[in-house]
C-alpha cells in the first residue's frame, strides 16, 4: 500500500539511504515531520489505510492512555530542585527574580558530600526518546537501560535555555515524603537585585 502511494522518485530517494527512518517515510507521504514518532506512525497509518480509520483511532486512544500512564509514572520518580552556576545573568534576574526585584542565594557545595543526585542539565535541540520496547521490559533485564533513558529525559532541556547553566538536585520520590526534605549546604552569599525594595533589602540583611 505504501509503495503504491509513492512516486518512483520518492522510492528512489528512500532506497538511496542505507537506513531510512519513519520521518523519511512521513516526508515521502508529505506528512510534516515535526511530530514525535508515535504521532508520525498514526498519521502514516491514516494515509495508507483510509478504510481503517476507526481501528487507527482506537489505537491512537490506547497509545495516548499508555503515554499518560508512563508520564504520571515518570513524574512520580523524582522531586527536582533547580540551581544555576551563574548569578550575573541578566535573563535569569528577569525571569526568576521578578525583574531584579528579588534576590539570588549562593550555596557552597565544595565541601559537601551529596547524598542526593546533583547533575548538570544537558541542552539539546532533540528531545530524548523513551522507546516502548524498553518500557515494556522495564522489570526485565532492560532496567539499567530504562533508568539511563529516564535520567537522560529528566536532565535534557531545549538549547534555547542553555544560558541558564542549570544543575539539578534529584530526590527519589519513591522513598516517601521524608525524601523531599534536603538540607542545602551553607549559604556563601546573597545577591540583592538592583530593583529590590528597601523593605525587602532590610529584611534580608537582618536575616543574613
Amino acid at each position: 500500500n505504501l509503495l503504491n502511494m509513492l512516486s518512483h522518485e520518492r522510492i528512489e530517494l528512500l532506497m538511496r539511504k542505507e537506513k531510512f527512518t519513519i520521518s523519511d517515510l512521513a516526508g515521502a507521504l508529505n506528512i510534516k515531520d515535526d511530530a514525535d514518532e508515535t504521532e508520525l506512525t498514526i498519521n502514516i497509518g491514516k494515509e495508507i489505510y483510509p478504510d481503517k480509520q476507526n481501528d487507527i483511532s482506537e489505537l491512537e486512544k490506547a497509545i495516548k492512555n499508555a503515554t499518560k500512564t508512563l508520564s504520571n509514572f515518570m513524574k512520580g520518580l523524582y522531586y527536582i530542585g533547580s540551581l544555576s552556576t551563574q548569578y550575573k545573568n541578566q535573563l535569569m534576574w528577569s525571569h526568576y527574580a521578578d525583574s531584579h526585584k528579588g534576590f539570588c542565594i549562593e550555596y557552597d557545595f565544595s565541601t559537601v558530600k551529596i547524598e542526593a543526585l546533583l547533575l548538570p542539565v544537558y541542552y539539546s535541540c532533540k528531545r530524548p526518546l523513551l522507546s516502548m520496547q524498553i518500557v515494556s521490559k522495564v522489570m526485565d533485564e532492560c532496567f539499567p537501560e530504562f533508568y539511563r533513558q529516564v535520567m537522560l529525559g529528566i536532565l535534557t532541556k531545549d538549547k534555547i535555555w542553555e544560558y541558564e547553566n542549570e544543575w539539578r538536585i534529584l530526590l527519589p520520590a519513591t522513598l516517601g515524603e521524608d525524601s523531599v526534605e534536603y538540607k542545602m549546604p551553607k549559604i556563601s552569599c546573597i545577591y540583592l537585585g538592583e530593583a529590590i525594595s528597601e523593605k525587602n533589602r532590610e529584611k534580608i540583611l537582618k536575616i543574613a
